[in-house]
């Protein structure tokens, strides 16, 4: 989806004089999603299940699961996004009002606001690259 949106944005966008590193760092943002993206398809580590998780309800366990993916997947492009947040205070308001969109952060944590953070960090400080959560969510048996 954000890669559709990079198309757009780049299409929708005129650059100015310091056009230059404005359109290498949204460059390099859509080639870090990308990296991450490729990482997320190639990833086949196990997920960390604990006795916590297993003590979770299923949907719990599945919001934990897309919690992790979603947030791993924006630390995997972190540098990358803020950088062209930075970069592009010097564009237009509506350029500007567009690139915000582009790379605004889910709301993963509503997904696990009544569960133990402290638990969820110590299972993805094991599993921190990004990773498809259907995949884990098909291996965990979530989805019977």
């Amino acid at each position: 989806m954000r890669l559709c949106n990079l198309a757009i944005a780049l299409s929708m966008l005129s650059f100015t004089a310091c056009a230059t590193s404005f359109e290498q760092a949204l460059v390099s943002y859509g080639d870090k999603l990308t990296e991450c993206n490729n990482i997320a398809k190639t990833n086949n580590k196990p997920f960390p299940v604990n006795g916590w998780f297993n003590s979770l309800s299923t949907q719990d366990k599945k919001n934990v699961v897309l919690f992790i993916s979603m947030d791993n997947r924006e630390t995997c492009s972190q540098q990358e996004r803020q950088n062209l947040l930075d970069i592009a205070q010097s564009a237009t308001p509506e350029q500007l009002k567009h690139i915000k969109l582009l790379v605004k952060n889910g709301n993963q944590n509503e997904f696990i606001k009544l569960l133990d953070i402290n638990e969820i960090h110590k299972i993805q400080s094991t599993y921190s690259a990004p990773f498809d959560s259907l995949r884990v969510g098909d291996e965990l048996g979530l989805f019977e």
